[in-house]
């Protein structure tokens, strides 16, 4: 149902017949009990009618009108009523009333008792003319004269009176037709609300030709008949009337001589005389004119019009004009009723707003929950104790580096361990059956990650535990760590921090009564870091792994922090059920995942053995944080927070015995499930998880959802703009959107290679906003589908910047469309926060693990483009909806100013202080630069035996960009270093000791297709071959499958095989097969053999001692001695 205003058309029926209306299209309207046919739409508002905005049966708004009246010309000769409507607002459209409300009656009919009185208007909800109080009739008041302006002439009228200036006049011609002949002439007529064309018949234009004042008498000479002189040429005067228009609606105003010439950029004769000679140049200095910002400084005349008692106009002219241009242009008037925020303090409050925001999220995500101590275990029965955990790090880390074949990793770490489990054991609870199994492995498997390699292997050791009910069971949950550590790396948080979490749930649940319903396995495993080997020989081998259901794997590629669910399945999606009702502090993103899977993070971790060979689906945690102690010296116990440990030990331990204590794992529907997971946490507060088919109905319907917010700005905009040209210019706000990225990328870009070296048409500011924000809105819909198809899981980051905004503006136009400046800037933000503080959320993660990686990402990578970059994008995805509000703020230069200055002390600081130093070796906060460093012997042999090249030097690996110039001017040997390019060209693998490599060859035998090869050399030694073109390798005694081929190296095959020996090293023996064309002449296959000296004696020589003390405290160095043996065979 709905309401009319009833007798508003009886308010304005009785008026004086002196009034005026406009013409153009005529409507019948109704209030619901009458109606009326005198109404006519002001010309500027045709575009309703035309654009089919305003149609049968809509139910509107007046906003702003003209009444006059009009004698019908009937016997009574009685004046009818006449509305003007200057301003309407379409409230309901006509197809959705589709029929007429009540039974109205003419208004223009008299009623009985109307005939026998004479009626004068009575109260009505209409004032007289115009809008509130405010009149928009457009009389001059002239003594006893009153005049209507040109915008408000109307065919229904035959009295009126204009005040004019002629603007120019045509010759007097003749006509003749079959009902007279006789003279006319026209003129172009103007006032300050519009121009007209007047034509002039018959006596009419005798009468008035020679009342024109300035007459081309078209013999060169003009005549003035006020001076009664002939001048040879006229001055041009330039009155230009125009409309303007700014954030808060518009004005008709006049501009003379001087401060119209500055808005034409010329003199008012040089315009004249363009029109004379080019008109089509004429017309465009009007169209260059046309839709620019100036500033105008007004200055304004009152004037009382004679038909209105309260009735003010404003006559309104420039005073000053200045010519500096603002950065957009400007097409369509802007309505009053769209306010927006646009002060200063508007902008300043967004920017505080997303600050403070920004500032409580990076709190809440350093925020780590209050460690238990020994001490106080009591009051916390069945608690993790995190006290404990850290003590089981010290006791680790302090035997040292712990290299997979070294005393420390194969008698030290292995004696910690089975001392720890044995006294867990001997506080066990009856109700459990606990085994403990000490096993060595032997094995072979390609492995596709490090461009190809087969890894061999032989003796690694894996500390096992058991721990189940006394009754048998079938199905077992798998914790996994690993106790060796990298080069030169105490691994306190990689990863003896792992296995202290384990060595404590391990003694949590062993004393509890509790009984299990499956059995755990915790394995210690002593070669992670020796490429993933002991998982292998595990999980391929141990008896064991047969019951293996699941597995949860701790790893770490930072220090401390919160511990971060980044890879999960790739099945039973039951485990990530559990993980999200079990844990206490959740964090994880399948973000992350994707991220790593794409190799962007160098590495990998022992989750790849259990899916890949053991075909088990389970979860991967890392520590993140602090990266920059990862594989160092500096990883010690002194980063790891109590806080932390104390987190991931109460999640771990929840996450087990939700496990455990439940059904899934042997339960044959939930092991059979298949298909991935979308999933993410939300500040650590509750993780959001949904199957891969639901992620994607998720981020469609949002899609549609965007396009309907989209849908509904265009139709708030219709009177202002049409539908067509409103996604023009959104087109447009794309294009701008886009170029201003790649704008920030390139900046961004630029500043990163200083630092390096130094050591249109648009409407309204309403419609323009929402133009942008539609503009974004489609940028993340088509990010949205394109991660609905290709099936990425990611997906739901631009799901959030999809989603909340448009369900804010849907809500917005349904519920709270009056919202206007405060109120209306409150509810944006409102909309916007659950994206912002999402992204800014996993923006932060991402900055913390992905800036000390790039200090180990090789030479070849300019970190800190890549970072700026990636910075780059983060802000631009953070502040997209928001960087619009900066359109509609009223000196906004003045904050951005402020931005800048910020930013230019920031660069500042960064290049003439030592605060831009990259580097730190404080223990507290280190942030250290890489190298790894082999002091390399190097022999290559010809085919005939003899030596082609011997020599020994420091071969120095860039870890980052800055390699090794940083170093030149301390470390002398570095400054006389020479690039390796030619020796990448010549020789195989660049003639050095890649990966692990070998010392020692002993050739047994050759035939034509076979060769078998016994190696010997240190514990860890790699061995490279490389087949002539034209020769293939067929077929190897390494592995039974086909040989996994590396990269190619001057269109040659390459393989590789890395082969470890933890004890008990002999000789590894292997065969080839290669396959030889006929005409092969000469050698047929390099074999390249190294081998590292990783730890004990030979690791160091005292010559390479001394090289190595010459490193300042800021940088860590993984050295080790290695040689290189090439032979050509």
């Amino acid at each position: 149902m709905y309401n009319l205003t009833e007798g508003a058309l009886e308010g304005y029926k009785n008026v004086n017949k002196d009034g005026v209306a406009t013409d153009r299209y005529r409507l019948l309207v109704s209030d619901g009990r009458r109606f009326s046919w005198f109404i006519m739409l002001a010309s500027q508002l045709n575009n309703l009618i035309t654009n089919e905005i305003l149609t049968e049966n809509a139910i509107c708004r007046i906003l702003n009108y003209h009444l006059s009246s009009v004698n019908n010309g009937g016997k009574e000769k009685r004046a009818i009523v006449s509305m003007v409507i200057l301003d309407i607002e379409v409230l309901i459209s006509g197809s959705e009333v589709k029929d007429k409300i009540g039974n109205p009656t003419n208004i223009d009919i008299k009623s009985d008792a109307e005939s026998t009185s004479t009626s004068t208007a009575a109260s009505s909800p209409f004032p007289t003319n115009g809008v509130a109080k405010r009149s928009s009739s457009n009389h001059y008041a002239s003594s006893d004269i009153s005049t209507t302006p040109i915008a408000a002439l109307s065919p229904y009228q035959n009295r009126w009176v204009i005040k004019v200036r002629v603007t120019n006049k045509s010759p007097i011609r003749t006509w003749s037709n079959s009902r007279g002949e006789g003279k006319l002439f026209s003129m172009d007529l103007i006032d300050e609300s519009g121009e007209i064309r007047c034509t002039a018949f018959r006596d009419l234009c005798e009468k008035f030709y020679d009342m024109i004042e300035l007459i081309d008498q078209s013999t060169g000479v003009f005549r003035c008949e006020k001076c009664n002189k002939d001048y040879p040429n006229f001055t041009y005067r330039l009155l230009a009337s125009m409309s303007v228009v700014d954030a808060t609606g518009s004005r008709w105003i006049t501009a003379f001589s001087e401060d119209a010439e500055k808005i034409f950029g010329m003199s008012a004769q040089e315009l004249g005389e363009l029109k004379e000679n080019d008109n089509d140049a004429y017309m465009q200095k009007f169209d260059e004119v046309n839709f620019k910002r100036f500033l105008f400084s007004l200055r304004a005349k009152s004037e009382f019009f004679q038909f209105q008692k309260d009735g003010v106009r404003l006559r309104q002219h420039t005073k000053r004009t200045s010519s500096a241009e603002l950065p957009y242009e400007n097409r369509i008037a802007s309505r009053k009723q769209d306010v927006l925020p646009n002060d200063t303090q508007h902008l300043l409050f967004v920017l505080t707003y997303f600050l403070f925001v920004s500032f409580a999220i990076i709190v809440l995500e350093r925020n780590l929950p209050d460690p238990v101590t020994i001490d106080t275990e009591g009051l916390h029965p069945g608690r993790f104790v995190a006290e404990r955990a850290r003590n089981h790090v010290v006791n680790l880390t302090s035997i040292g580096p712990r290299i997979a074949g070294s005393y420390e990793n194969e008698v030290l770490a292995v004696r910690f361990l089975t001392t720890t489990i044995d006294n867990a054991m001997r506080t066990a609870h009856e109700n459990h059956k606990i085994l403990l199994n000490i096993t060595k492995h032997s094995g072979a498997f390609p492995l596709k990650f490090l461009d190809g390699m087969t890894n061999v292997y032989r003796n690694v050791q894996n500390v096992i535990v058991k721990v189940g009910p006394r009754r048998p069971t079938m199905h077992s949950l798998l914790l996994n760590c690993h106790f060796d550590s990298f080069l030169e790396s105490p691994g306190g948080s990689d990863d003896g921090a792992g296995c202290a979490v384990m060595l404590e749930i391990l003694r949590i649940i062993t004393q509890s009564p509790k009984i299990l319903k499956h059995s755990i396995v915790f394995l210690f495993n002593g070669a992670e870091e020796n490429i993933l080997q002991a998982s292998h020989g595990f999980i391929t081998q141990h008896p064991w792994a047969k019951d293996v259901r699941t597995f949860i794997n701790l790893e770490a590629c930072g220090a401390g922090g919160r511990e971060l669910l980044f890879q999960a399945g790739p099945h039973n999606p039951w485990i990530l059920e559990v993980y999200a009702k079990s844990v206490p502090y959740p964090y994880a993103s399948s973000l992350a995942q994707e991220i790593f899977e794409s190799g962007i993070v160098p590495g990998d971790t022992d989750f790849r053995i259990f899916r890949d060979f053991g075909n088990i689906s389970g979860l991967d945690f890392a520590w993140s944080k602090n990266g920059y102690v990862y594989h160092t010296k500096f990883d010690n116990v002194d980063q790891i927070p109590l806080g932390a440990l104390q987190r991931t030990g109460d999640n771990i331990l929840a996450l087990t015995q939700g496990i455990v204590f439940g059904d899934d794992l042997s339960d044959p529907d939930a092991q059979e499930t298949r298909g991935s997971l979308v999933f993410f946490d939300f500040l650590g507060a509750f993780v959001i998880r949904w199957p891969q088919y639901i992620a994607s109905t998720v981020n469609i319907a949002s899609i549609i959802i965007a396009g309907y917010s989209i849908h509904l700005n265009m139709q708030s905009a219709r009177r202002n703009i049409k539908k067509w040209m409103y996604m023009r210019h959104v087109l447009i706000c794309i294009g701008v959107i886009m170029v201003s990225w790649l704008a920030s990328m390139f900046a961004c870009t630029l500043i990163a290679l200083v630092l390096t070296k130094l050591g249109k048409e648009v409407g309204s500011a309403w419609i323009l906003y929402h133009m942008y924000c539609d503009a974004y809105s489609l940028i993340w819909m088509s990010i949205l589908f394109v991660c609905v198809l290709f099936g990425l899981r990611s997906g739901f980051i631009p799901l959030h910047w999809v989603l909340f905004p448009a369900v804010g503006n849907i809500v917005r136009h349904s519920f709270f469309s009056k919202l206007r400046d405060w109120k209306w800037l409150c509810y944006q933000l409102g909309s916007l926060s659950l994206s912002y503080i999402q992204s800014f959320y996993l923006s932060l993660g991402a900055l913390y693990l992905f800036i000390p990686i790039m200090g180990r990402s090789g030479g070849s990578i300019n970190s800190e483009v890549v970072i700026a970059n990636m910075l780059s994008i983060l802000f631009c995805q953070l502040i997209c909806f928001t960087l619009p509000i900066v359109l509609v703020i009223k000196n906004a230069e003045r904050i951005i100013s402020v931005i800048v200055g910020i930013f230019l002390i920031a660069i500042a600081v960064l290049i003439l202080t030592p605060l831009g130093f990259p580097y730190s070796g404080d223990p507290l906060s280190p942030a250290p630069q890489r190298f790894m460093i082999a002091h390399s012997q190097r022999q290559y042999y010809n085919a005939d035996g003899s030596d082609r090249y011997s020599g020994t030097g420091y071969w120095l690996v860039d870890l980052d960009m800055n390699s090794p110039q940083t170093l030149e001017s301390v470390v002398p040997e570095v400054a006389a270093a020479t690039p390796t390019v030619r020796d990448c060209e010549k020789e195989l693998y660049c003639g050095f000791p890649y990966l692990l490599p070998e010392n020692y060859l002993d050739t047994r035998s050759r035939s034509a297709h076979k060769y078998s090869n016994k190696s010997r050399g240190p514990d860890h030694i790699g061995i490279i071959l490389s087949p002539y073109k034209g020769v293939h390798l067929e077929k190897w005694s390494v592995l039974d499958k086909k040989p996994l081929q590396g990269p190619m190296w001057n269109d040659r095959e390459t393989y590789f095989i890395y082969y470890a020996c933890a004890s008990d090293c002999v000789p590894y023996t292997f065969s080839i097969e290669l396959n030889v064309s006929a005409v092969q002449k000469g050698p047929c296959l390099s074999i390249a053999l190294a081998g590292h000296f990783l730890h004990g004696e030979h690791q160091r020589s005292l010559r390479f001692k001394k090289f190595l003390a010459q490193f300042p405290s800021w940088t860590v160095v993984a050295p080790w001695t290695a040689s290189y043996k090439l032979w050509e065979l």
